[in-house]
């Protein structure tokens, strides 16, 4: 494989890594009733066994990251018998997994890509700059773990800042990335 066959097919998984995250995204609304607070285990039983089916949709989308703990929420409402305390533990648990833990990582690993672009010239210099500021942004909301689980929130473990204030521009950052690099063509030419 030439060095334009890797910089195209590294761009095109890219791509198609965003038009699957921006395909869950608006799973995120479909739910049938707002998520009830963590207290209510009943609700929250309840809740999760309304929306199994919106669960494993997510989990088959979300390859990755959340194959193991947000599919065990639906898994464990299959047959009408969901348990209170192991929904409250496993939607818990997504928290810091998918929160702060996620950030830390996501924060190091643009810190790292801004640092090769930057460094090594083999993107343009603004997609560096994005990776930097892509980076700090990540830093921002690790501490959000200590501000409580209120999904309404903007500022807490499960709010909804840290989608837009550090998910958007990661994946803004690996849009602008995979166009490049399908873009790209090799030097001297």
């Amino acid at each position: 494989m030439n060095r334009e066959s890797v910089w195209r097919t590294a761009g095109i998984f890219g791509l198609a890594a965003c038009a699957i995250a921006l395909c869950e995204f608006p799973t995120w609304f479909l739910a049938e009733s707002p998520l009830p607070s963590f207290a209510d285990a009943p609700a929250i039983s309840a809740f999760a066994a309304r929306n199994s089916t919106l669960y494993l949709t997510r989990t088959l989308m979300d390859m990755l990251a959340f194959a193991c703990l947000t599919g065990a929420v639906a898994l464990d409402t299959i047959g009408a018998r969901p348990d209170p305390s192991v929904l409250r533990g496993l939607h818990e648990s997504t928290f810091l997994m998918y929160g702060s833990v996620a950030l830390i990582l996501l924060g190091m690993m643009l810190g790292i890509a801004a640092i090769q672009a930057l460094s090594t010239r083999a993107l343009p210099r603004w997609n560096g700059v994005l990776a930097a500021v892509t980076s700090g942004l990540c830093f921002v909301f690790v501490p959000t773990m200590y501000f409580g689980t209120d999904p309404t929130g903007f500022y807490t473990a499960s709010g909804w800042g840290t989608a837009v204030g550090a998910t958007f521009p990661f994946m803004a950052w690996i849009l602008a990335t995979s166009v490049v690099l399908v873009r790209k063509r090799p030097q001297g030419r």
